[in-house]
């Protein structure tokens, strides 16, 4: 009888510190911990925060740093380890002295291992949470795209039935995106102007089936090629269309290639096509599309 509850003392005892070890796993339910690595840049000048600016997350704080490169060549300039895989923002925190605030960034949701690059988070003006919806469509047909892949910053989610998108938790001043579809070649969006801490309507995003480099396919009813005064790369440069009577946007792209080699699809009618990179001069001029089978090509040279 003695040995019978020995062994059960010793199995409970067994299961008693089982439970402890697995509800001990960190971040309160995630089971895990990650490293956290992200850059942190003004709102207001695009530039580096002032010296003594840190990053708050999950009570740990670390120093933002000059800017380094992770074996993936991404930019960072502060790295937070061991964040419990349950936590969801974290905090930059200015200097003693600066005008700005603490603000307050949503995180993607976490895995229960490894390195997280999270991107550009921003101290400033017009910065925090931000919520943004959208509609993703067909160039060619003007149809929703169900299950595109929308990502914006650090955060993906999926079109719905009628092409719509909703993100609830953003990092507000973020200016661009991606969609990816079955059967579409991948685009990059600009959002100008960039997203602002509230409700945030990005409207139609138009994507097209996929195209070779050589010859240029179709469909396209615009194209053009950006270079940029003394030879630097366009690869990043934003190429907007705008209705010209509404000034409303229709489309919208982020450069990708060193070409520089932008296409839209668009309705017949009367555009404004506008150029924007940051240090140049914005190039804006009114297109008109007459025919489908007819494009139209603007070449862009950007000076400063």
């Amino acid at each position: 009888m003695k040995m019978r509850t020995w062994r059960f003392l010793s199995f409970f005892a067994a299961v008693v510190a089982l439970i402890t070890l697995a509800s001990c796993g960190g971040g309160g339910g995630g089971g895990g911990v990650v490293t956290i690595q992200g850059l942190v840049k003004r709102s207001d000048t695009g530039g580096l925060p002032d010296s003594g600016t840190t990053v708050t997350i999950a009570g740990k704080t670390v120093q933002v740093t000059a800017v380094r490169q992770n074996a993936d060549g991404k930019d960072y300039n502060f790295e937070v380890v061991g964040v419990p895989s349950s936590t969801t923002e974290g905090t930059i925190n200015p200097p003693q002295g600066s005008s700005d605030s603490p603000v307050t960034f949503p995180l993607p949701p976490l895995p229960d291992r490894g390195t997280v690059y999270i991107g550009e988070v921003y101290i400033g003006p017009n910065t925090g949470i931000a919520r943004a919806t959208g509609r993703v469509v067909s160039a060619e047909t003007g149809q929703p795209v169900q299950g595109a892949k929308v990502t914006i910053g650090a955060f993906s989610t999926l079109t719905g039935q009628t092409g719509s998108f909703t993100f609830d938790r953003l990092v507000a001043q973020t200016d661009k995106g991606t969609v990816e579809a079955t059967g579409f070649e991948k685009k990059v969006f600009a959002i100008d102007p960039p997203l602002a801490p509230g409700d945030n309507d990005l409207g139609e995003i138009r994507i097209a089936p996929p195209v070779s480099n050589e010859p240029p396919g179709g469909p396209y009813n615009l194209r053009g090629t950006v270079t940029l005064q003394g030879g630097d790369s366009p690869v990043g440069t934003s190429v907007q269309l705008l209705d010209a009577d509404t000034q409303a946007q229709v489309d919208s792209m982020v450069i990708t290639q060193p070409s520089g080699e932008f296409r839209f699809w668009v309705p017949l009618g009367r555009y404004i096509l506008k150029v924007t990179r940051s240090g140049y001069i914005t190039f804006q001029q009114e297109v008109t599309i007459t025919a489908q089978n007819q494009p139209v090509t603007v070449n862009v040279n950007l000076t400063r």
